[in-house]
């Protein structure tokens, strides 16, 4: 049976839209649904008072409809931009904790020089290395340059092709130095331009690296500092020194090498020490690169050469890309990187080559790179350029 008569628990709008939007299903008109609606509320309305008012509440609950739906793409729209300016936050904060990681490393750095130098200046008083008893050498229109790369100081290797630790490096710098300073003054120059270009500590980009490395890295800096000064020094009391240094790949602070920005170097801080141990020695020029600190800039006996690492550049195309990069042809080119002999001539660019000090180690043995440690040193004279390459070997 059909319940028309209003409820208990209903409220009069409820027993309102109950008989209206029910009032076919009850059998009723609105003629009817108006003389039950005036009964139970006491009206006097007609059928179109009640069907009007009905009427609007349905044009009110459609409206109602549609908003909910505005609403709703309101709300998701809303979501979108609180996730977006969520990743927009975390971005945000990513990149100032890495940010602060740089100068966090930077500062590291600066306390780790102060304390350098202080200790430097004091290594000086006791251990100076300017000396009164110079030889004044005669003026000459030869002038050498030598090529210090990949002396990868820490390492340790022993097999069938090549040992090396720490006292066949010394041992070998040695011999370097004398062999340098011999062919020097029999070609009878009076200005060495040094190139160091780069790889001096052997670091810890590999695994297998920093299993062989017999030094941690600070210690590896600071000893290969010290004894390139040492070299320097001595060279400086034959010669005068013009002084030259590029960044390499093993002297990168990082690890990772796709985490690692260029401007991040162990070579800096060596150059930096030499520069801060030979401030007093007026016979040692230090050339900074204007260009990038991963390409230096040598003028000997008037011709230019350029000096690169070489892990950023390839034996077949660096002349052409350094030339179109500079805007300037150079006579010749020169690099490490490779740990092998190499020479050739392109469009009348030299691209020479230079070894290294350490030898074949596990990487090298590993990919069948065996080679002869070597460094080099070269003649130049003026007017006729590059005289001789010697390559001073290892055995």
């Amino acid at each position: 049976m059909i319940e028309i008569k209003r409820l208990s628990d209903e409220t009069e709008q409820d027993y309102f839209v109950r008989i209206c939007s029910n009032k076919d299903q009850y059998g009723l008109s609105w003629v009817e649904v108006g003389q039950i609606l005036n009964e139970e509320f006491g009206k006097d309305h007609g059928e179109s008072k009640w069907r009007k008012k009905y009427a609007a509440f349905q044009e009110g609950m459609r409206y109602a409809e549609d908003k909910s739906v505005s609403f709703d793409d309101l709300t998701a729209e809303l979501e979108i931009k609180r996730r977006e300016l969520e990743k927009e936050k975390i971005r945000v904060q990513d990149q100032r904790r890495i940010y602060k990681g740089y100068v966090r490393d930077e500062a590291r750095v600066e306390e780790m020089k102060a304390n350098m130098l202080h200790e430097i200046r004091l290594l000086a008083q006791s251990k100076p290395l300017i000396q009164e008893d110079f030889s004044v050498p005669v003026v000459s229109e030869r002038e050498g340059l030598t090529v210090f790369s990949d002396w990868h100081f820490g390492t340790h290797a022993n097999n069938a092709w090549n040992k090396f630790d720490n006292n066949v490096f010394f041992e070998r710098v040695a011999y370097l130095k004398n062999r340098v300073i011999q062919h020097g003054i029999e070609n009878g120059i009076e200005r060495l331009h040094v190139a160091v270009l780069g790889d001096m500590i052997s670091g810890l980009i590999h695994q297998t690296i920093r299993i062989e490395n017999t030094e941690n890295v600070s210690i590896q800096t600071m000893r290969v500092g010290e004894v390139l000064a040492e070299v320097v020094n001595e060279l400086s009391e034959h010669f005068s020194i013009d002084y030259y240094c590029v960044r390499g790949n093993h002297d990168r602070i990082t690890p990772q090498k796709d985490l690692t920005l260029s401007s991040e170097s162990f070579m800096d801080i060596i150059h930096w020490y030499v520069k801060a141990r030979l401030e007093n020695n007026a016979r040692v020029t230090f050339h900074e690169n204007q260009i990038d600190e991963e390409l230096c800039e040598i003028n000997i006996c008037g011709d230019l050469v350029y000096g690169v690492h070489g892990h950023k550049d390839r034996p077949n195309n660096v002349v052409e890309n350094l030339t179109l990069m500079t805007g300037r042809k150079p006579a010749a080119v020169l690099l490490g990187h490779r740990h092998h002999h190499f020479e050739k001539e392109v469009h009348g660019v030299d691209i020479i080559q230079n070894g290294t000090l350490s030898g074949v180690d596990e990487f090298a043995k590993d990919i069948r790179a065996t080679s002869i440690p070597h460094q080099k040193f070269m003649v130049w004279e003026r007017e006729l350029g590059r005289l001789c390459t010697y390559n001073l070997r290892f055995n």
